[in-house]
């Protein structure tokens, strides 16, 4: 199928595709209250977080359920990407 100018389309990659598969040990739980700087949180937001060495990772909301909040953090590199807490 030849695509025309403007052509636009979506795709869908499974959380586990696109970042590596999933390990619950990686994972942090946190509340509502601890995102008080952010005006909104969805699923799927990503920013970044300073570490207690001073690092800083990109981080993933991966669930919200009332006040609870699942996120992962994650470093991309060239050629995988790896879970890290």
């Amino acid at each position: 199928m030849e695509k025309q100018k403007g052509y636009k389309t979506s795709i869908e990659i499974p959380m586990d595709e696109a970042y590596g598969p999933y390990d619950e040990e990686l994972a942090e739980e946190l509340t509502r209250a601890d995102f008080s700087d952010f005006d909104d949180i969805y699923e799927g937001m990503e920013f970044e977080v300073e570490l207690e060495d001073g690092s800083e990772m990109l981080a993933v909301i991966t669930e919200i359920d009332g006040d609870k909040v699942l996120l992962i953090l994650i470093i991309h590199s060239l050629e995988e990407i790896y879970y890290l807490k």
